[in-house]
């Protein structure tokens, strides 16, 4: 069943749909009655009749109940997301208008009041996407395209906003005292405008943005991806490569519907489901994110990680037995996936087999081990005496001459970080011992900064001998009480400290306030790789 609404223009230039029945409102399939004799589509009518009333908590809950009585249908999710916009509940109204589209609906409404809400939420790129496909739809839609061209001329895009005012006048003659109006509008917050279409190079926009991405330019890659779908709306490249931009800016909504519309052009698209499966797993949609891991291996039963995805998420659900089925799988397709291993072993570990768990994580820390060796870079400092292994997930800062008793400094995932000191004060190697006491009693009183209800532990601080050579290694943790385990905690952090010519030399690594247990790991890997020869 298809709900429609009536059309009204809003003061701001956008469009809103209230609460009447389209006239092309149809029922796609026979609804599913209810205990008490009321069907999903009698609650649809009768919600749609609470929220003219004003009543919208009553009408939300008619939806709800539909939803459960039916949740295939597209017409609750789409009513619901109406009721919620009115209630100013935007991210939750994109999150419905998201899933009556996943579930078939054509209605080209969805897309135009999906892109009204994500233009209220000043992602202007998605709005766009939403309008075209609306358009796509329905050619003569001129209130989309009316839209769009509001959209395009905050952008700068004046040729292009310019061709869809005139579109949408020819379609709608009232549009005209519109479009004059909204040019004495300033009331929206603008981006920097961007570059006219007679200076974009003959380059494949996708090709450039896929460019700037790599460089971390990710607002230009966007710009990029969306020149190359007005070009060309239905090139399923251009939407993926957009919803990776989308993922890697933390825009979840606007990264699925762009994954929707790939999976639309494109059925068999592996990583649009497996991309599109790991955003609504983090947004709380198992069961969908398990429905797209299940048509990604549908699609290609050889894709190791959609099995390792797709357990985690029955692992979470507490499918165990289910978890541990798919990671096994997925070590069949690939013995190196040290993750597949990990994971296996956690699951194994809630079982209770305390054994195989250890013979995973045994397995999965060789994988890791030998990947670090395969995959770190060698780093050489004074003159090749002292070296160290940097994996490829971290990076060489430039030298800061405002800083040079720093000899190098690194930059990893998520903001950890590693420093190698020389010369910050004098030490000698009959002091070290001394200085070791010293700073952890400095670092046991003045973390201040601790979560409530954790402590300092200190993971080790003794003086170890490495090539010859007297070490302070010093280690420490955030625990959090009632915990054993720190490998989810912040701040994991270690320390290796000698004296070389008198002076301090010191090298230091932590994981900030990432928790991942890998990145942990990582950090012991270079620690552990640290070799001083004079």
């Amino acid at each position: 069943m298809a709900v429609g609404a009536r059309l009204v223009r809003d003061p701001d230039g956008s469009v809103s749909y209230t609460w009447e029945a389209d006239e092309k409102q149809a029922v796609k399939s026979a609804p599913a009655p209810a205990a008490s004799g009321t069907s999903d589509g009698d609650l649809v009518n009768r919600g749609i009749e609470k929220a003219k009333n004003g009543d919208l908590d009553g009408a939300l809950a008619d939806f709800n109940r539909a939803i459960e009585l039916n949740p295939k249908d597209d017409a609750p999710y789409y009513n619901r997301a109406q009721a919620r916009r009115l209630k100013n509940d935007t991210a939750g109204a994109i999150a419905d208008y998201t899933r009556a589209i996943e579930l078939g609906s054509t209605n080209p409404a969805a897309y135009n009041n999906r892109g009204n809400a994500r233009a209220e939420n000043n992602d202007r790129d998605g709005a766009i996407a939403d309008y075209t496909r609306a358009i796509e739809l329905k050619p003569d839609y001129a209130r989309a395209y009316y839209n769009r061209a509001v959209l395009k001329k905050e952008k700068g895009d004046k040729a292009g906003a310019k061709a869809d005012f005139k579109t949408a006048e020819k379609l709608d003659p009232e549009l005209a005292s519109e479009e004059s109006a909204a040019d004495s509008k300033n009331d929206r917050l603008s981006p920097s405008p961007a570059p006219p279409a007679s200076e974009e190079s003959d380059e494949d926009p996708i090709e450039r943005g896929i460019e700037k991405a790599k460089k971390g330019d990710l607002d230009g890659a966007l710009a990029d991806f969306n020149r190359a779908i007005e070009l060309d709306p239905k090139n399923a490249a251009a939407y993926y490569n957009r919803a990776s931009a989308k993922m890697l800016k933390k825009d979840a909504d606007g990264a699925i519907a762009d994954y929707t519309r790939v999976i639309e052009l494109d059925p068999k698209n592996v990583g649009a489901y497996n991309n599109r499966g790991i955003l609504k797993a983090r947004n709380n949609d198992p069961d969908g994110a398990v429905a797209d891991y299940n048509q990604a291996i549908q699609a290609n039963p050889k894709d190791a990680k959609a099995y390792i995805n797709r357990g985690n998420v029955k692992k979470a659900k507490g499918d165990l037995d289910g978890a541990i089925a798919d990671f096994t799988k997925a070590i069949e397709l690939d013995s190196n996936l040290a993750l597949a291993y990990k994971n296996r072993g956690e699951a194994r570990q809630a079982k209770g087999d305390a054994t195989g768990a250890d013979a995973d994580f045994k397995s999965a820390e060789k994988i890791k081990l030998e990947d670090f060796k395969t995959k770190a870079q060698p780093v050489s400092l004074l003159d090749g005496k002292l070296k160290l292994d940097i994996p490829s997930d971290f990076s060489r800062d430039p030298a800061d001459p405002k800083n040079p008793k720093t000899l190098a400094k690194f930059s990893g995932p998520d903001g950890a970080w590693g420093e190698v000191l020389r010369g910050t004060h004098g030490l000698t190697p009959d002091k070290l011992e001394g200085y070791l006491k010293m700073r952890v009693a400095e670092y046991s009183k003045g973390f201040n900064w601790l979560p409530k209800d954790s402590h300092l532990q200190w993971l080790k601080k003794d003086i170890v001998t490495i090539d010859g050579r007297k070490w302070a290694d010093w280690r420490y943790v955030p625990m959090l009480k009632g915990t054993k385990s720190y490998s989810h905690s912040p701040v994991y952090t270690r320390f290796l400290t000698t004296s070389y010519k008198g002076q301090l030399l010191e090298v230091t690594f932590t994981s900030n306030l990432n928790t991942s247990p890998e990145l942990k790991a990582e950090i012991d890997h270079i620690m552990d790789s640290v070799h001083f020869e004079e």
